[in-house]
């Protein structure tokens, strides 16, 4: 038996629960039915460790929303409980959904990672050579691509749509060499989505 991991938006945290799921083999089939009031006692113990103010959590099986359950408080002051429509930041979570995308992308041969992102991003120029020349799909994803950190001009001057924010980048530095240092950015990753955006025509 193998098990499934079930990834909870816990304020910011990433919790995972081991859901048993059914197994098969050459000799033999067995089935563990999942019993959703003991995993409803491990979202509680999973708060608990936590101390968050408050958890949801929903699981969707082929398309269809076959659990859902909110904990605690959406506003602790007010007292006010949670909901299954209670909005939770969660950040860089979506960050594997991103990279697992442009991975299917280049294993369908839509894009290469050693292509500069500009092959898809044509508006795309910066005022340094290196990143002119050198990045690659591949930096991005780890976060080895030298770009600028520009989070505060994310953040105070935010554009409607990420590719509005390309002519913006001219105006940046280079925070290193491409490829000499690991650097966190998050820009990597609006690259990353407006690649994918604009190979598969969909937002």
């Amino acid at each position: 038996m193998f098990s499934r991991c079930l990834f909870i938006s816990l304020l910011g945290l990433a919790g995972c629960s081991t859901l048993p799921v059914a197994t098969t083999s050459n000799r033999e089939t067995s089935t563990t039915e999942l019993t959703w009031s003991s995993v409803e006692d491990d979202l509680a113990t999973l708060m608990n460790t936590y101390q968050a103010p408050s958890l949801a959590v929903a699981v969707i099986r082929d398309g269809d929303l076959v659990f859902s359950r909110s904990f605690g408080y959406s506003n602790i002051d007010q007292k006010q409980a949670a909901s299954e429509r209670s909005q939770y930041a969660i950040g860089s979570i979506v960050k594997p959904f991103t990279s697992a995308l442009i991975g299917l992308l280049e294993s369908q041969g839509f894009v290469s990672l050693s292509d500069h992102p500009s092959r898809y991003l044509e508006e795309l120029v910066f005022s340094d050579s290196d990143l002119n020349e050198n990045l690659t799909i591949a930096n991005l994803l780890s976060h080895t691509s030298g770009l600028p950190d520009i989070s505060g001009s994310l953040a105070f001057f935010p554009e409607p749509d990420q590719r509005d924010l390309l002519p913006r980048l001219a105006h940046f530095s280079a925070s290193c060499r491409v490829g000499d240092c690991w650097q966190y950015n998050n820009l990597n990753y609006v690259l990353l989505d407006a690649i994918a955006e604009t190979v598969t025509g969909k937002n």
